[in-house]
């Protein structure tokens, strides 16, 4: 770091700043290096706050007002008529200080958001076939346009003179500019389109000197002067990434759980639901389900002649039947511990259904969201396939009085 503002203004305070800002430079590179230890992580803390504290101090030296020429600044006033020269006002930027508790929280939160976007995409094969895809037209494009260009080196070429100096390609003798812009657009639109496909499948190339380079991103430096990817880079790192995205796609179709539409569902419930569902009324075609199930009930019970949740309550108690109070139990020897289970289950799960989803979207404001909604619909399904599946247990008629 050096400060030479070219001019007597102010260089002798920055030289001054730039010095100590090159003193914590040092510093906090020699702590870095050495093993990290809480007290090392707060002194470098503490460096970069004089780092920040001597970078607002040049920011404040900046400001001043100094000309400008039309090759060096764009001039605000460009093409106006204006009798004197230009004045730019570079104004301080004044930077916070940093801790090492929100330093740590702020990185971590990132490379969590990072990873978990990461992980989420890695698990999607819809995702991963559209993002194929795109790579795949990225690469067709990209040929296209080689079409047009010969390879340094290549017959007809340029004999492969100043590699890594000259372009990696020429254009052909006779191209016409107009149809080269044309491809290169389109090989820029597919690039934006496959550039998530290099972080996800990790084939970026290695570059002597530069180091890491996406050969998506960086496509069009085959075409300039020093260029950092041949064309045979490129289109290898695409036959890489399609080759990983393959694979990518069958895990996770082999992993993806299980999808079941609500056409499945109990057709009492679905066939209530169904037409509030399909305008998206969800709360409308949850309480209508719940209705049906609670219609269902009444039906296999004959009764009608009390509230619906002291009906469930009923249904499944564990007490004898009586006249005019029929018993839903679930089939098998009740001696057995599962069909003991279930009974046990059912006469908590049944009531619970209608408190905690029918009563709350009779009585309740506001619409669900359809993730909502749909686990509502699988609840009260499931409830009226046990209650299809349960025997009904009725008392034994009492025998006749003689008059």
């Amino acid at each position: 770091m050096a400060a030479d503002l070219g001019a007597p203004l102010g260089v002798a305070r920055l030289n001054k700043i730039v010095n100590g800002l090159n003193t914590q430079f040092r510093a906090s590179r020699h702590r870095l290096s050495a093993s990290p230890t809480r007290a090392r992580l707060t002194r470098c803390v503490g460096t970069s706050n004089k780092i920040r504290a001597g970078l607002n101090k040049i920011f404040v030296c900046f400001k001043v007002r100094r000309l400008c020429r039309e090759d060096d600044y764009p001039c605000p006033s460009a093409g106006a008529a204006h009798g004197g020269p230009c004045r730019l006002t570079i104004a301080a930027l004044p930077l916070r200080p940093i801790d090492a508790v929100s330093l740590g929280a702020g990185v971590g939160a990132q490379i969590s958001r990072g990873t978990m976007r990461r992980v989420e995409a890695r698990k999607n094969p819809d995702y991963l076939k559209a993002l194929a895809s795109a790579v795949a037209e990225f690469r067709d494009a990209l040929d296209d346009l080689l079409e047009l260009y010969v390879q340094n080196g290549e017959g007809g070429g340029f004999g492969g003179v100043a590699r890594g100096i000259a372009p990696a390609v020429f254009l052909r003798d006779g191209s016409d500019p107009k149809e080269v812009a044309r491809r290169q657009a389109r090989v820029s639109r597919a690039a934006g389109r496959a550039a998530a496909a290099v972080p996800l499948t990790q084939v970026a190339v290695a570059v002597q000197g530069v180091g890491v380079v996406d050969p998506i991103a960086n496509w069009q430096t085959i075409t300039r002067p020093k260029p950092l990817l041949e064309a045979v880079d490129v289109l290898g790192a695409c036959d890489r990434a399609l080759g990983r995205l393959d694979g990518l796609i069958l895990q996770a179709e082999a992993e993806r759980p299980p999808t079941v539409g609500a056409e499945a569902m109990h057709p009492m419930v679905w066939g209530a639901a169904s037409r509030l569902w399909r305008d998206r009324h969800f709360r409308e075609a949850v309480a209508a389900a719940a209705e049906a199930v609670a219609l269902l009930v009444k039906t296999r019970t004959g009764r009608n002649d009390v509230a619906d949740t002291a009906l469930w309550q009923e249904a499944f108690s564990d007490k004898e039947p009586v006249p005019g109070k029929p018993r839903l139990r679930w089939p098998g020897d009740p001696t057995n511990r599962d069909v003991s289970s279930m009974n046990g289950g059912l006469r908590f799960y049944a009531p619970g259904v209608q408190m905690t989803i029918r009563n709350a979207v009779a009585h309740g404001a506001g619409q669900l969201d359809e993730q909502d909604a749909v686990e509502r619909l699988a609840a009260l399904s499931l409830l009226a396939r046990w209650v299809d599946q349960c025997d009904l247990v009725e008392a034994p008629a009492e025998p006749d009085r003689a008059n």
